[in-house]
């Protein structure tokens, strides 16, 4: 588990970055893009919010902003989750009717 000085790592790297010179760009715009790539990743929230140095997830999905190739990825994976459960259900009930004639 990592330690509240090593959790905020992340940060203070983005801190440390503002500060090279980087144009018109502030800390929470590396901040939020971390948070972003952690999202698109698939990282889990905890282990995203504690990388990040957020302690409240309010305050952690101000920075997760989500476009519509998002919600399209999300809405795809769900299509395939319940298409792989259907079949599953399907092969339980072949399954069962097989053995329930071998049984007889």
């Amino acid at each position: 588990m990592l330690k509240q000085s090593e959790s905020s790592l992340l940060v203070k790297r983005l801190h440390a970055k503002s500060g090279t010179g980087v144009p018109g760009r502030l800390v929470h715009d590396f901040r939020r893009t971390a948070v972003r790539n952690l999202e698109r990743a698939g990282v889990a929230l905890s282990a995203a919010m504690k990388m990040t140095g957020h302690k409240t997830d309010v305050v952690y999905q101000r920075y997760a902003i989500t476009d519509s190739s998002m919600l399209q990825e999300a809405a795809l994976k769900l299509a395939a989750l319940h298409a792989s459960e259907l079949n599953s259900s399907e092969n339980s009930k072949s399954s069962a009717k097989v053995s329930a004639e071998l049984a007889s």
